[in-house]
């Protein structure tokens, strides 16, 4: 593979990077808009109870999905380093594995409907999905090794908006279980997604050949595979440990809670998987003062756009509720801000979490990340053991992710203090305390308005007066 000279490298990156915002935009407003519909359709036909359903299998395709094991991030660091054909052996030889595994599913699905059990054909439904997931996060990495992460929230959009539809669509008119619809849906979203990918990498020739060998896969995923692992299960674990303890009901609060924050979070952040190819190649050319660059740009953009979106949900988090669920739900509200918080200091620590894994420390974040992990299930468990309710639980885990955050920056102090030295902080400052001056005087001004039109001038506010403030702080170089 020809190495590009370190400015072109950069300038690769940064055209990559806008129109992979441009593509998360869209995948955040069909991710959101899908999310949103749903769980407020579900909430009003079937209550939390029917959420709770939706999330259990939710949480099992995250569960599923551990079985990642950091390869779709290692495969990505491989292609961008050496080229798809040295990755070709190893994509092969993951899906022949998620092949072999569909096996238990299908038997158990078989078993299900001869025992009408529907809770287990649900579930074995959505372990399908999450298997063809799987299978296409290992194809696109070939167009993320590429900096083409456009692709990945491409596929995400597709999947989000069949799952969506055939869901909505099942409830509607199949006179069967919900549980059972619901995990149909989500195995026609995976089903559209493979379908997908398969496309997108027709020409690259990795469906014919040799397959790697298992020790060449723990080979390629070493370090990777314990921080993805971690990564993945921090939520669903979370949420069978809630569902177990408190109930489906308070599986639907916190699930409802930490939606939005989540949606922000992935559809903001997920541009930034970017610098993980970017970063391997620049970093073995040795161009530090171009990785400095580029990670500086990245956390600027996470302080002017994640920051201010993390202050408004916590800010309007009751009309948002009110609107979404048509009813103010305390709790829910309380969740939301809760998590609202987090995303700050996530959203800061995302560039780190991948700036960690470019410059060969996934090992120590993942082990951070289990760390945090297992005290956080632990302090959960215990807090529901003397008698706290879901809040307890969502403020634990809060705190999880922004240990978390820290830590990844922590881990990449190499680069922190020139990286903070380069940026104006000023403008940084002045931009978020008006996002929050904003936010406050809106509070004030519609306290005694319906939720409609308090969340209207919210938005409303914050497009005039920060939005624009955003850009000109990014197009101008302010900082």
């Amino acid at each position: 593979m020809t190495d590009q000279p370190p400015s072109d490298a950069l300038a690769q990156t940064r055209r990559n990077l806008r129109l992979t915002r441009i593509v998360v935009v869209l995948a955040f407003a069909a991710n959101a808009g899908a999310n949103f519909a749903l769980i407020g359709y579900f909430a009003r036909l079937g209550g939390l109870e029917l959420v709770g359903q939706w999330a259990l299998l939710g949480a099992i395709i995250l569960n599923v999905m551990i079985l990642d094991l950091g390869s779709v991030n290692a495969l990505t660091y491989k292609i961008a380093r050496d080229g798809v054909e040295a990755a070709a052996p190893s994509i092969r030889r993951l899906i022949c594995l998620a092949m072999r595994a569909a096996i238990l599913p299908i038997a158990l699905g078989v078993a299900a409907l001869w025992a009408h059990a529907p809770l287990l054909l649900g579930a074995s439904l959505a372990a399908l999905a999450a298997l063809l997931q799987l299978s296409s996060n290992w194809l696109i990495a070939i167009r993320m090794g590429r900096q083409q992460q456009y692709w990945f929230n491409a596929k995400t959009i597709l999947r989000v908006l069949v799952q969506a539809a055939a869901a909505v669509i099942g409830i509607s008119v199949v006179d069967a279980a919900p549980i059972v619809i619901l995990g149909l849906a989500l195995l026609f979203g995976g089903m559209a997604e493979f379908a997908l990918a398969s496309i997108l990498v027709r020409g690259e020739h990795v469906a014919t050949g040799s397959l790697a060998a298992l020790k060449d896969l723990r080979k390629l995923t070493a370090g990777f595979g314990i921080t993805d692992v971690a990564q993945r299960s921090y939520q669903p674990l979370t949420q069978l440990l809630v569902a177990n303890t408190l109930g489906a009901s308070a599986l639907g609060v916190f699930t409802v809670g930490l939606r939005i924050p989540v949606v922000v979070n992935q559809s903001l952040n997920e541009a930034l998987r970017i610098l993980l190819p970017s970063l391997a190649r620049i970093l073995a050319q040795g161009d530090r003062s171009t990785a400095i660059r580029l990670i500086r740009d990245s956390v600027v953009i996470q302080l002017v756009l994640v920051v201010p979106a993390g202050v408004f949900l916590f800010c309007h988090a009751g009309p948002i509720i009110a609107l979404w669920l048509g009813d103010s739900g305390a709790q829910i509200v309380i969740a939301v801000r809760v998590f609202s918080a987090a995303l700050i200091f996530v959203a800061i620590g995302t560039p780190f979490h991948w700036v960690a894994q470019a410059e060969g420390n996934a090992q120590r974040l993942g082990t951070l990340g289990l760390v945090v992990m297992v005290v956080m299930l632990i302090s959960a468990a215990s807090a529901v053991a003397i008698g706290a309710n879901v809040i307890a639980c969502t403020v634990i885990y809060a705190l999880g992710q922004t240990a978390r955050a820290m830590g990844a920056i922590a881990i990449s102090k190499s680069f922190l203090g020139e990286i903070i030295q380069s940026i104006r902080w000023p403008a940084i400052i002045l931009h978020v305390f008006a996002a929050i001056v904003v936010n406050i005087i809106v509070i004030a001004v519609t306290r005694d308005q319906t939720a409609s039109t308090a969340l209207f001038i919210a938005i409303a506010s914050n497009a005039l007066l920060i939005a624009p403030l955003s850009y000109l702080i990014v197009s101008r170089k302010w900082v």
